[in-house]
């Protein structure tokens, strides 16, 4: 909702455009293209963590039927959650509940700062004839399916139910290729499985596979993470890290990186946020990032996302290698959103066009307006209502859907290979 309401991937301008949300590093509180950068480079990270500790320790069979079983449960990792949760999209429209919110969205003088363009109505008000109907439901699921063979690479394709789940498909492809790359290099000698990943990786770059690019910038932490504190000592939390980087052999070295180790990591991090904060919009025309967007060759790369891209990958090096910062990341609220995240991310559209758009148009018309402060009061009101609601519904729907997906996808597995 607050995406719709300020458009934060418009860039910030000193003619127009003054809004906060759209100023660097504030504006990634709102910032989903930023937020599936960084989630492509989590999701590469974790998914070779397992598997590089086994090739590092001398295990390559292991490491292959690790590889085997992601890839098998992959499919219905990610899909089964999908087809719930756009199963209760058609539902709803079914049923007519988006036309029950349709008037409040169209009440244009409550909504003034609302776009149309940028409103993404759950198939209520997209579609018609056969919209919500049990095949045609079935035609989208399986097109949604089969986009990553066809358009992986932009989301070519746009899914009626849900909008948002433009980057499931991109999801699962660069995941299947990460597994498909990891068991072709599964034998091959560290240093040079690291030159091959580097060439993939500066091709990924060249080519704008930025998928590709983040799921392999994941693997490649991994890698040198597991240079720096070695394969067994990886697993570990990341708040127990020591002196990354840093050779005990050198105790000068140490001494020094120990007195300018907590600026560089803070200065780093901010950098990262800095770079994840490009707009995807007139970038070469905000003053923040003008210089950076200009030195890219938009023929090659799209500007906006080769540095916001830099920054995701920069993001999750500099956290991984920073106690202090890890330990931020790893409190129970933190690793309770990480591991709401996905049913997050599948619910979030629906609760917010038929529970939002209400509670955003009560919020405004009874507080108002007017002022500055009357805006910010009804906005800061209506989200918090909001975001309670989006996390009760997810948190639903992480115990009834998400996690007994990844259980029967376990038992099918041992079903298939008994």
């Amino acid at each position: 909702m607050t995406y719709l309401i300020f458009e934060e991937d418009q860039a910030w301008t000193a003619e127009h455009n003054h809004n906060w949300f759209r100023m660097p590093i504030l504006k990634l509180i709102i910032a989903g293209p930023a937020a599936v950068l960084v989630f492509f480079v989590v999701s590469g990270y974790s998914l070779s963590l397992k598997p590089v500790q086994q090739m590092r320790n001398g295990e390559r069979n292991a490491a292959l039927l690790t590889l085997q079983s992601a890839l098998f449960r992959r499919p219905l990792r990610l899909y089964l959650p999908i087809i719930a949760s756009t199963f209760l999209v058609a539902l709803c429209v079914n049923i007519g509940a988006f036309d029950f919110t349709r008037p409040f969205h169209d009440d244009k003088i409550v909504f003034k700062h609302m776009l149309e363009q940028t409103f993404h109505r759950p198939a209520g008000g997209m579609l018609s004839g056969e919209s919500g109907s049990l095949p045609h439901w079935l035609k989208e699921i399986i097109w949604l399916c089969i986009t990553p063979i066809r358009h992986w690479s932009d989301g070519g394709f746009h899914f009626s139910y849900d909008p948002h789940l433009w980057t499931l498909p991109i999801e699962f492809f660069a995941s299947i290729t990460l597994f498909v790359t990891m068991i072709a290099l599964a034998g091959v000698r560290t240093r040079m499985r690291l030159l091959i990943l580097s060439v993939l990786l500066v091709l990924s770059v060249v080519y704008d596979w930025w998928a590709m690019t983040l799921f392999w910038a994941g693997w490649m932490l991994v890698e040198v993470n597991s240079s720096i504190v070695g394969p067994k000592l990886l697993p570990m939390p990341l708040s127990n890290h020591q002196q990354l980087g840093v050779s005990t052999t050198y105790p000068r070295l140490a001494s020094v990186w120990q007195k300018v180790r907590v600026p560089f990591h803070v200065l780093n991090f901010i950098c990262a946020l800095y770079l994840l904060s490009a707009p995807e919009y007139w970038c070469n025309a905000e003053p923040f990032h003008m210089a950076l967007c200009l030195a890219v060759n938009p023929k090659v790369v799209i500007p906006w996302r080769f540095w916001a891209s830099l920054g995701a990958i920069q993001l999750v090096a500099g956290v991984s290698n920073a106690p202090f910062l890890a330990r931020i990341f790893t409190t129970r609220p933190i690793n309770y959103l990480g591991k709401l995240s996905f049913a997050l991310y599948l619910v979030h559209g629906l609760v917010n066009h038929l529970f939002g758009v209400v509670v955003f148009w009560c919020t405004f018309t009874l507080i108002g307006q007017e002022t500055t402060t009357a805006f910010r009061c009804a906005y800061l009101m209506g989200l918090a209502l909001n975001t309670v609601m989006v996390i009760w519904v997810a948190d639903i729907f992480m115990r009834l859907v998400d996690e007994p997906s990844v259980k029967l996808a376990r038992r099918f597995e041992k079903w298939c290979f008994a």
